[in-house]
């Protein structure tokens, strides 16, 4: 399957591939505007149960306005694998804006687990509760991505390792991310402060057993102009 080069605006999720164990499913230079959920649905692209070769989600601008929208995640990679030597890619992505979830981030690789899952390059501006994280599964990795995020009531933290899938997760590599995130959640106040930074956290002890934590560069000089004021510019 490839869905390339389109336009999609006000719909419950952008593109959703499901059960799809024979790979090749590309979605590739699309341009999503304001998706309205509501949860569970609500990704800008979400892989759920796809396996195999050949699954690409590259190079597509997501856009959300507060007000207008109502997203979770802007690209989920659920129970999904790759294989070795041709991970599923996500890649080069543009990503700004959100709603008001307290869950939605801009990217989760391995919700609910999934393997062979590689993140990087991408570009992402206020993308809602999180940056972005991977949430579970084996050899998966984030490199070399800018994020960043102003303080929002709803926005948590930049760059996140954790596993909430309560199934073996290891070979993470998190390596080469640049990430300025301030959190306005009240749930990250600390001592009255109105906002705290909250760059990066792990659920692994210092990031011990993450391949390349020390190479990330937190508190980046970055900010918002990493992106346009908009990035649909679809014709």
């Amino acid at each position: 399957m490839l869905v390339d080069s389109s336009f999609v605006t006000k719909v419950s999720t952008g593109v959703l591939a499901v059960n799809c164990p024979g790979g090749a499913i590309r979605v590739l230079s699309n341009q999503l505007l304001n998706t309205q959920g509501p949860f569970p649905l609500g990704a800008g692209i979400q892989f759920s149960n796809v396996d195999g070769h050949n699954n690409h989600i590259d190079y597509n601008r997501i856009q959300n306005i507060v007000g207008q929208c109502n997203p979770e995640d802007k690209i989920s990679l659920y129970k999904s694998n790759g294989v070795a030597g041709d991970p599923i890619t996500v890649s080069g992505n543009m990503i700004l804006g959100s709603g008001k979830s307290t869950s939605a981030c801009g990217i989760t690789l391995g919700d609910q687990g999934g393997s062979y899952q590689v993140a990087q390059n991408n570009t992402i501006v206020n993308s809602g509760a999180g940056g972005m994280q991977i949430a579970g599964g084996t050899y998966i990795s984030i490199i070399n991505n800018n994020i960043y995020s102003a303080a929002f009531p709803w926005s948590h933290m930049g760059l996140l390792c954790a596993n909430y899938s309560g199934k073996p997760s290891n070979n993470l590599t998190i390596s080469g991310n640049k990430v300025n995130w301030t959190s306005g959640n009240p749930n990250d106040q600390l001592r009255g402060s109105l906002t705290r930074i909250m760059n990066a956290g792990s659920s692994l002890t210092a990031g011990s057993s993450i391949i390349g934590w020390n190479t990330n560069i937190l508190g980046a000089n970055i900010n918002a102009a990493i992106l346009p004021s908009s990035i649909i510019d679809f014709k």
